[in-house]
């Protein structure tokens, strides 16, 4: 079985696509590639010096000008909307480049594979499309995180066979996101990623991952029973973990929207401080990623920078930024907690 993996990607990820790379690399067991899109020269430079020879990688400036309707809208979108919206013509652009590919993967570069991904695949069965549930935490909904805003489906990973159906979704897929394609929810639509709610009314072949080892995450990751073996293999619930996906993790030099909370050595933050990293998903999940993607730091524009705290203060004071991010950490602590001390007195009363 070949695997074929995509990505879209500016040259400030590209340490994170090196991690992953990384991780690919040491589990895949099957022939793969893995298709970037590189954002600039200096991506497409950056990544063709990475030590991996399975990398495909295309220049964004060559690929829009090949289709005037995704570069038509790309004036009215920021950068992180144009990269939502280009993402299923990406896929069908693949698959129209190389005919012998199987099985079509999207993922974000923020993903890290900690065991061999084919029982994934195992899955498709009838199906031309496979999608993962965001399987939101009772603590990620407390704290803000709406299903009906975001969706049922995350869009960080995907994966299509190579045939009729699956290109008939992607296409309708591609129609939605040309026409609306915003970062700001509106009219139950978000991104490209609430679309994805509506495959499985394009087609009966959509289906849905059930190995919980399957996109583990900061949103889903406190309802978890999560534990690492001796021999150091982490087990989800009664499953091997195949990935995870470090969403809100920023390196220095990327962008962040919301308040950070500074983890390890202070050269890397959550963006999101409702995320409650447990001493056990931090030993056996954290460190091993945050490990490898130090040895990829310096990749591209990172190359002899300096790190400091000027990458994680904004355009607020530090003083003000750190104790907002120290509320909201505490509270999310409080619903953690209480969420955990009710769930006990349930099993306890259960027992009775």
């Amino acid at each position: 079985m070949r695997l074929d993996f995509c990505t879209s990607l500016a040259l400030n990820g590209t340490p994170k696509l090196a991690a992953l790379l990384s991780s690919l690399e040491k589990h895949v067991c099957n022939t793969y590639y893995i298709w970037v899109l590189c954002e600039g020269d200096d991506t497409l430079d950056a990544v063709k010096k990475l030590p991996f020879v399975n990398i495909r990688a295309v220049l964004l400036d060559d690929f829009d000008k090949l289709y005037v309707d995704l570069l038509s809208v790309k004036p009215q979108r920021d950068a992180f909307e144009y990269n939502c919206t280009l993402r299923p013509v990406w896929m069908l652009h693949v698959l129209n480049l190389e005919s012998n590919i199987e099985f079509l993967t999207y993922v974000d570069n923020d993903l890290f594979f900690f065991n061999n991904p084919a029982p994934i695949y195992d899955e498709f069965n009838d199906s031309s499309v496979l999608l993962t549930l965001h399987r939101i935490s009772k603590l990620a909904e407390l704290t803000g995180v709406d299903v009906n805003v975001v969706g049922k489906y995350n869009a960080g990973w995907l994966a299509v066979k190579n045939d009729d159906e699956a290109r008939r979704v992607l296409t309708w897929w591609r129609e939605r996101c040309i026409e609306w394609c915003y970062r700001i929810p509106t009219a139950g639509k978000f991104g490209e990623q609430k679309y994805l709610d509506e495959f499985q009314t394009v087609s009966k072949r959509v289906g849905t991952v059930q190995h919980l080892g399957v996109n583990v995450a900061p949103w889903n990751m406190n309802d978890l029973n999560v534990c690492s073996r001796p021999s150091g293999e982490v087990m989800v619930e009664n499953a091997s973990l195949i990935f995870f996906h470090f969403h809100a993790l920023k390196i220095p030099g990327e962008s962040a929207f919301k308040v950070d909370k500074e983890l390890g050595e202070k050269i890397y933050q959550l963006t999101n401080p409702n995320y409650i990293i447990t001493k056990e998903i931090m030993e056996s999940i954290y460190k091993p990623y945050l490990k490898v993607l130090n040895e990829y730091l310096f990749v591209g524009s990172h190359n002899g920078v300096k790190i400091s705290k000027s990458f994680w203060i904004l355009n607020i004071p530090h003083y003000f930024k750190k104790s907002k991010r120290l509320l909201i950490t505490f509270k999310s602590r409080i619903i953690y907690y209480l969420i955990f001390i009710s769930t006990a007195f349930r099993e306890l009363y259960s027992r009775r």
